[in-house]
């Protein structure tokens, strides 16, 4: 009987003596088996004849088998060259960003930017002390805040090097421990001479190591949620004015101006702690990004570098006039009848609008519909209205409202200034391009204030600056019309040039992870 036989009369076979069965000819290919046993449960007959199918199927199976096998290894590595293709297109930020310790970096940077920016808007506070405890000009006192808050983004690009050379963290922590020595050093200065030094310079160049850093990281640990993050952490930057000044009124007439600078320089520490959080990136990150870098580099078209000085020279007289405000504030707010703690209320209503403003905004710039280099811009040149607005401000409440609308509009503009930056000239060129806005705006800030106090020193008027500051914000938003034009209308050849790169080095990337 043969194996046909066997599977059409299983129980008939089966129930057949053993010795009859063994005496058989058997030619299937379960002739070698041993004999089944003589049974009659039925789930034991289909126990023991499920191997003699087995057997079966892979006799019939048996002149086909190879050419099956060759196909199936053949589908695997297709398969597998498909996936290693897919692994090698996937960008390594995937691994990394807009989760887990993303949120610890985002932490840190909204207290960092609390920290400096909430410290260096304080300065309105002291500046009225410093006139009249060293009884210098306006002009020369003004010098000190310049020198603070200008060198704060005036070191914008030695930062970035530092920081790519040898991390995010440990630029930080070194800028908030100059930061804290030169606020302790201030404590004991007898002329501005010392405070052009200590104040000016040491916690410029301090603010500046922690400030830059900790604007970037944030756009490189999110992807997805850049624009809601970057806002968040600017968030802090607002929340900082918006407390500050207040704290340190009532700590100078608790302490003294010297005692206030001390217990500042207490809480500037905390950059240190802070900043022990930025973790490094991995190093697949890391060489992605340069990877990046190094193309956007070699396709740096001459459209792509105007629209970048442009971008540059907007920031620049954008911070002329908009430092005359955080320096001038508490006399302006004088001469409109106002005390030192009523001026210092209006500083804080400032830092108020402007956090609601960049929490507003971190849900309204994730829309499609919204363009963020013309909202940015447009912010721009508000802020030089508003500003020139202010020899209108005649009594305590619309002052007020004025400082309300400056700080609203200061905080759409700093909450979007990395993601536009990033949307502009590509996220692998963030870290050099933050770095040049803060030399930027640091360098407005210099230039600025000490040309709105000789105007004040030469008219004993605040017409003269406020007009300046508001021409040169009007100035800065013109010009950032070109570029965002620019930005809009790029040359096809650039852009074929730039897409047929861009492919050259992906495909080079691909076989070389397929290699290895």
């Amino acid at each position: 009987m043969d194996i046909n036989q066997l599977y059409e009369h299983p129980f008939k076979y089966l129930l057949v003596p053993d010795e009859e069965r063994a005496e058989g000819k058997r030619q299937d290919a379960g002739a070698s088996e041993e004999p089944a046993p003589y049974v009659e449960d039925e789930k034991a007959v289909r126990r023991h004849t499920a191997p003699l199918l087995e057997k079966r199927q892979a006799t019939a199976s048996n002149g086909v088998s190879a050419s099956v096998r060759e196909k199936r290894v053949s589908g695997e590595k297709a398969a597998l060259r498909e996936k290693t293709m897919e692994e090698a297109e996937k960008p390594a930020s995937a691994t990394y960003t807009d989760h887990g310790w993303a949120w610890a970096i985002l932490a840190a940077s909204f207290f960092v930017n609390m920290l400096v920016l909430g410290i260096s808007n304080s300065f309105s506070v002291y500046y009225t002390v410093f006139l009249r405890t060293f009884g210098k000009s306006k002009s020369a006192t003004t010098w000190i805040g310049s020198l603070h808050v200008g060198l704060t983004f005036f070191v914008g690009p030695v930062a970035s090097i530092l920081a790519r050379k040898y991390g995010f963290r440990f630029v930080t922590m070194l800028g908030g421990f100059i930061a804290a020595l030169g606020l302790f050093i201030s404590c004991w200065a007898t002329n501005v001479y010392v405070l052009y030094f200590s104040y000016g310079f040491l916690i410029g160049v301090g603010f500046g190591l922690a400030y830059t850093p900790s604007l970037v990281i944030v756009g490189l640990y999110f992807e997805k949620h850049r624009v809601l993050a970057t806002a968040f952490a600017f968030t802090g930057g607002g929340l900082g004015p918006t407390l500050f000044p207040i704290f340190f009124s009532a700590v100078i007439r608790r302490y003294g101006w010297r005692g206030s600078l001390l217990v500042n320089c207490g809480v500037c520490l905390n950059i240190m702690v802070a900043g022990a959080i930025y973790r490094p990136l991995p190093v697949a990150a890391q060489q992605e990004l340069a990877r990046r870098a190094a193309r956007g580099h070699k396709s740096m078209a001459p459209r792509m570098k105007a629209k970048l000085l442009l971008h540059l020279a907007n920031i620049v007289l954008w911070s002329m006039g908009v430092t005359v405000y955080f320096v001038m504030i508490i006399e302006i707010a004088k001469s409109c009848g106002m005390t030192i703690r009523e001026a210092a209320k209006t500083v804080m209503l400032f830092g108020i609008t402007t956090t609601i403003s960049r929490v507003v905004t971190a849900f309204v710039a994730r829309m499609e519909w919204v363009n963020r280099p013309v909202w940015y811009n447009i912010s721009t040149i508000i802020h030089g209205l508003v500003t020139t607005s202010f020899l209108f401000a005649k009594s305590k409440l619309t002052f007020s409202i004025l400082s309300g609308v400056f700080g609203w509009f200061y905080g759409i503009k700093f909450c979007v200034l990395t993601a536009v930056s990033a949307e502009l000239f590509g996220v692998e060129n963030l870290l050099a391009v933050a770095g040049l806005n803060a030399f930027s705006a640091g360098l407005g800030c210099i230039i600025g204030p000490p040309i709105a106090g000789a105007m004040l020193d030469a008219t004993g008027s605040f017409t003269g600056p406020l007009v300046f500051t508001g021409v040169v914000t009007t100035i800065g938003g013109i010009l950032y019309f070109v570029a965002i034009y620019l930005h809009m209308q790029p040359a096809k050849e650039e852009k074929a040039v730039e897409e047929k790169e861009r492919e050259m080095e992906d495909l080079a990337h691909i076989r070389k992870s397929l290699l290895l």
